[in-house]
């Protein structure tokens, strides 16, 4: 979401080069993706005070590229580990 409303803003903006009489639509534009952005902030943050009360997911967090969200998916896409009799069960 804030990908899709930082583009359509550049895409205002970038024909024109001046706001002009486009002023009151980037400036919803804009108010919509300070919202988003907030959110998105408060989410990450609720997600990272999950991850770190797991000891699984502390475990797999210090491998690189895997943060927060990829732990915390992959911990329950697995759910329960005894139910793959082997590791190659639960694939990459």
């Amino acid at each position: 979401m804030r990908v899709d409303l930082t583009n359509q803003i550049r895409g205002v903006l970038e024909p024109f080069g001046l706001i002009g009489p486009l002023r009151d639509v980037i400036e919803a534009l804009l108010t919509a993706l300070q919202a988003v952005s907030r959110q998105i902030g408060i989410l990450t943050r609720r997600l990272m005070a999950m991850a770190r009360q797991d000891q699984a997911a502390r475990r797999l967090m210090t491998a690189p590229g895997v943060g927060s969200l990829v732990a915390l998916a992959y911990i329950s896409a697995i759910d329960a580990p005894e139910r793959f009799a082997k590791s190659s069960g639960v694939g990459a």
